[in-house]
């Protein structure tokens, strides 16, 4: 709960916060938009089973800013938790109350998805804070999932942003250049151009697609994907992971 708390109390700032940790020293951050020029490239269209990836991982990550306050935050709480699980075709679900903090914990799980959400009362910034994680388990689109639950948190007149992680796996060893070179290609499927790169014991590049509508600035830039490539020397594989803004977690 510390955790997320200590997420939380940088909401005012929450989604220049969450790109700054994910560019980190390789491009300053300087605003988060929407641009509405046409629809969205289906994100798995980036790997291909010719490369030799499997992909192992599909994941959206939304969190937000509810206009509901301390007295009616059980009622509110529960219908934005049930409401997400109805537009995901769920209608069993577990809940626990913690009311010393004043949160609600639900996680339900289906054949197409693993889905666990997290509101909760912050007392110190008189706001209640939402998360929600849908890890799906098929081959439903990832992008659908999130303007799905875009489209719930719009209705509740909710501050959010969303994100979208696909991890994938490649057996054996790549160097440099072949990080290089497959990065490019990707690129490519999604129609995107390079913006920048990284490597901090990992290989990492940052394009800006018209076919994705969610986009960040890094500096004076637009960008809205991220691929990142590490060598796992146990499991002797390619750790591969795209991200739709960018990629919003730990790699």
């Amino acid at each position: 709960m510390e955790i997320i708390k200590s997420v939380f109390r940088s909401m005012k700032i929450r989604l220049v916060f969450a790109v700054c940790m994910a560019l980190s020293a390789v491009v300053s951050v300087q605003a988060v938009f929407s641009l509405s020029v046409s629809e969205n490239a289906e994100i798995t269209e980036a790997f291909a089973t010719s490369d030799g990836i499997v992909i192992t991982e599909k994941e959206v990550v939304a969190t937000a800013r509810l206009p509901y306050g301390k007295n009616d935050f059980y009622s509110d709480a529960e219908k934005i938790l049930k409401d997400i699980y109805a537009i995901l075709g769920e209608d069993k679900a577990s809940y626990e109350k913690d009311g010393e903090k004043i949160c609600i914990k639900s996680y339900a799980e289906t054949e197409r998805y693993s889905i666990s959400q997290l509101i909760t009362w912050s007392e110190e910034l008189q706001n209640t804070y939402f998360k929600c994680v849908v890890d799906i388990n098929d081959d439903t689109d990832v992008l659908y999932v999130k303007e799905m639950i875009e489209g719930v948190l719009n209705k509740k007149d909710a501050e959010y942003v969303s994100y979208v992680r696909i991890n994938a796996e490649k057996e054996g060893a790549m160097d440099e250049k072949e990080c290089r070179d497959y990065v490019k290609k990707v690129f490519k499927r999604l129609g995107a151009e390079e913006v920048c790169k990284g490597s901090e014991g990992f290989y990492a590049a940052y394009g800006y697609s018209k076919k994705l509508t969610d986009t960040i600035t890094a500096g004076d830039k637009p960008v809205n994907v991220q691929v990142s490539l590490s060598y796992n020397e146990e499991k002797d594989i390619m750790e591969i992971s795209l991200g739709y803004p960018i990629i919003n977690t730990s790699y």
